[in-house]
């Protein structure tokens, strides 16, 4: 990670160097496999050359033909929710190629995650069918709605879409997301991203609350503040308070500040630092750094339906506990029925 982040050569060479006599790129984990592209370009950009570059340019390829097939695929889903009348926004892994790390093969993607207000949620879904895209789960969206953020569709030319109705696992009011988006262009169709100082809080809080890649969010971040340093950190103390989400944010930046020295304001530190984080957002973020147990499970279980309870009347607010549950229950039973069809 620091070899692939390092702004100068000595740096760089320093802790690619140490990671060699540690690991080897033949027999690595995956999640540092991932990191090879993002490495291989940063060598090349200091002048570092290796015995192992061979394979970083081979992974930096792959990666970049099949981001190109992603983003071309995505390009005729925001197309086609475009002709029904539906706004879109790219998340993630897409908004942070195209707008941020300025080459299609450094970054990682297993699909493109596009935003849709909650309420065109299902005319969204339709428009993806008749255009040819189909749903990898057997649920129904209006039980899907109230319980998760999205739902991945696909098509038969290997494109993956994963439609969202709400931008980050803890669901919110969109609105404040979409009135400061900015235009963007994926796959030739337009669309739009979350605004510098939204990126920065989406990537953070998805790399911390998250069950999946804790990795990745890292040089997502460094990117985001390495390419806009002047972003509004007023507005992303702001946003995280409003969502109550400054604990996962503070940990996030405290943490790139320790290890990768970011340079983050003292003044977001201290606010964040001092915000009423409330005892609901304590025991959230404590049960998603906790192991795997029941009790972890049973707190982000209701830690979940509390904030889609709280949401505006709308599709995706919740009725009761035990109509939650009963959801969740259908949705676990397609997931393993699509992981063990027979």
């Amino acid at each position: 990670m620091k070899a692939a982040l390092a702004e100068d050569r000595g740096g760089a060479l320093e802790a690619w160097t140490a990671w060699k006599q540690r690991d080897s790129l033949e027999r690595t984990d995956h999640d540092s496999g991932r990191l090879f592209p993002l490495l291989c370009r940063n060598l090349l950009r200091l002048g570092i050359d290796d015995p192992g570059l061979p394979i970083l340019k081979s992974a930096y390829r792959h990666q970049w033909v099949s981001n190109q097939q992603r983003l071309e695929r995505a390009g005729d889903a925001l197309r086609t929710l475009a002709a029904a009348g539906i706004e879109t926004m790219v998340l993630k892994g897409a908004a942070l190629t195209e707008g941020y790390y300025g080459d299609v093969g450094v970054r990682p993607m297993q699909d493109v995650d596009v935003l849709v207000p909650g309420e065109r949620a299902q005319d969204a879904a339709d428009a993806l069918a008749r255009g040819g895209w189909s749903a990898s789960l057997d649920v129904p969206l209006d039980v899907l709605l109230p319980i998760v953020n999205g739902t991945l569709y696909a098509d038969e030319a290997g494109g993956r879409v994963d439609l969202h109705w709400h931008a980050l696992w803890s669901p919110a009011d969109e609105g404040d997301f979409w009135t400061h988006a900015e235009p963007l262009v994926v796959g030739r169709a337009q669309t739009r991203a979350q605004c510098p100082a939204d990126q920065l809080l989406q990537v953070c809080v998805h790399g911390i609350w998250s069950d999946g890649h804790r990795l990745r969010w890292i040089p997502d971040a460094m990117v985001v503040l390495a390419r806009r340093p002047g972003l509004d950190w007023d507005r992303l103390v702001e946003r995280a308070r409003a969502r109550a989400l400054t604990l996962p944010l503070l940990q996030a930046l405290a943490y790139l500040e320790q290890t990768f020295g970011a340079a983050i304001p003292a003044s977001a530190m201290a606010a964040l630092r001092g915000s009423d984080h409330g005892s609901w957002e304590r025991i959230g973020h404590a049960a998603w750094n906790a192991r795997q147990t029941k009790l972890r499970t049973a707190a982000l279980l209701w830690e979940h339906y509390r904030r889609h309870r709280a949401l505006p009347p709308g599709p995706s607010r919740c009725g009761s506990p035990l109509a939650y549950l009963r959801r969740h229950a259908s949705l676990r039973a397609a997931l393993r029925s699509l992981a063990d069809p027979g």
